[in-house]
C-alpha cells in the first residue's frame, strides 16, 4: 500500500492512523492482535521484527517500522 501508518498511544488508548486519514483507536484481542472493527482493519504485531500485518477486505499488507 502507498501509505504509512503511524501507531502511537493517546490517553491511554492505542491508536494509529494512515497517511492523509484521521485517527482511530485499536481495541486489543489477544495474540498481539488489535482491531478497528467499524472499517473491518485487524492489525497483528509482531515486535520481534519490529513490524505489524494489517488485514482488511481480504487483503494482508506488512509494515516495518521506519
Amino acid at each position: 500500500l502507498p501509505m504509512d501508518i503511524r501507531v502511537f498511544v493517546e490517553n491511554g488508548k492505542l491508536m494509529a492512523q494512515a497517511t492523509g486519514q484521521g485517527p482511530f483507536d485499536l481495541t486489543p484481542f489477544p495474540q498481539q492482535e488489535f482491531r478497528f472493527e467499524p472499517a473491518g482493519i485487524v492489525m497483528r504485531f509482531n515486535s520481534d521484527k519490529n513490524e505489524f500485518i494489517l488485514a482488511q477486505g481480504g487483503g494482508q499488507f506488512r509494515f516495518v517500522r521506519k
